[in-house]
Order: C-alpha cells, then structure tokens, then sequence
C-alpha cells in the first residue's frame, strides 16, 4: 500500500480535480441553460408570431365570413324582389292577354257586324243601281219611242 501522505496528496489532487471537473460542468451546465433559454425565447417568439398571424387570419376569415354573409343576404333579398317582379309582370301580362282577348273579340263581333252592315249595303246600292239603270232604260224606250221591254212596268205612254 502507499503511504498515507501519498493518499492524502492522490486525494487531494483528485478532489482538485473533481473540483474543475465540477466548475466545468457547472460553467457548461450554464451555457446549456443559456443555450436553452434562447431557444426557448426564439421557440416562444416564434409561437407568438404564429398565433399573431394565426389570430390575423382568423380576423380575415371572419371578416370574409361576415361579408359574404351580407352579400348572401342583399342577394337574397334582390332574388326575393326579382321574384315579386317576375311574378308580378306574370300577373300583368296574364291581365292584358286576357283584355287583348276581350277587345279582340270585341273587334271581331264588331267587324263581324260592320262586314254585314256592308255587306247590306253593298247589296242594297247594288239592287238601287239596278233599279236606276232598268229606269234610265225604260225613260230611254219611252224617249226613243219604243215600248219598254215585255214585263216591265213603267209610265204607261210616253207624255
């Protein structure tokens, strides 16, 4: 065995020892922990700016969402009031067809009517200029000296 001094200075040179061994290990435990809390700073200011820009986004949407709401809702009104026009120019149209029917049944019993009224007419100035002529032709015989025609009535003998 070594001499009890010998232990005594092995024991202290590796007490001096253990004691660096410690002083480094603190020192890198140190910078591990500094180390480690820049990380952690960056890993937070990163996070930070994610849910800033996440809470940004969801503002936008939300926006958009409430936009697009509005946007539904002033065309679903316009579709409503396009409805009520439509179904009003329906209404309206069906109105005149029906009036334009009624007067053009009215016009047609009224031209209906006229064409008969002309028609008498036309047949009644027909059978007076036939009457005219058959009497111009009598006057005629008469003035010429001649009898009317057999079974024509007429003056009896000229002046």
């Amino acid at each position: 065995m070594a001499s009890p001094g010998a232990e005594l200075a092995k024991l202290r040179s590796d007490a001096e020892e253990a004691r660096l061994v410690h002083e480094r290990a603190a020192a890198a435990r140190q910078r591990a922990d500094a180390v480690l809390r820049a990380a952690e700073e960056r890993e937070l200011d990163r996070l930070e700016r994610d849910l800033a820009s996440a809470a940004k986004a969801k503002a936008d949407a939300a926006a958009t969402y409430d936009a697009a709401v509005v946007a539904a809702k002033s065309t679903g009104d316009k579709l409503d009031e396009a409805t009520r026009a439509a179904i009003e120019a329906t209404n309206n149209v069906a109105t005149i067809e029906k009036e334009a029917r009624r007067v053009a049944t009215a016009a047609t019993r009224e031209l209906s009517s006229f064409d008969q009224e002309t028609e008498v007419q036309v047949n009644k100035r027909a059978q007076e200029r036939r009457e005219l002529e058959l009497r111009m032709a009598i006057e005629r015989a008469w003035a010429a000296g001649k009898a009317p025609p057999s079974g024509v009535r007429g003056r009896a003998e000229p002046g």
